[in-house]
């Protein structure tokens, strides 16, 4: 079984198609792949791998690696190795 942050890691990279190095660094709207229309896929993908709902709030404070954590925590998501 994968732990979280493998979970976080995978969803960035199959979402934006990009690799290990560039997880923690991208940013929505600064890859072409993290658009508005990405921004909903990944939040999607986001509830399914994580079993939850995301809030509208919520939702819009995602734009980086470090944000999704935060937000995942709120939802109870532990990150042992981040």
């Amino acid at each position: 079984m994968m732990d979280n942050v493998s979970i976080l890691n995978n969803v960035f990279k199959d979402c934006f198609s990009i690799d290990d190095e560039e997880v923690k660094t991208i940013k929505l709207n600064e890859h072409p792949r993290w658009d508005s229309v990405g921004h909903m896929e990944f939040i999607a993908e986001l509830e399914e791998y994580f079993h939850l709902q995301i809030s509208t709030d919520d939702f819009v404070e995602i734009v980086s690696y470090d944000t999704c954590v935060e937000v995942l925590t709120r939802y109870g998501v532990k990150f042992v190795q981040y």
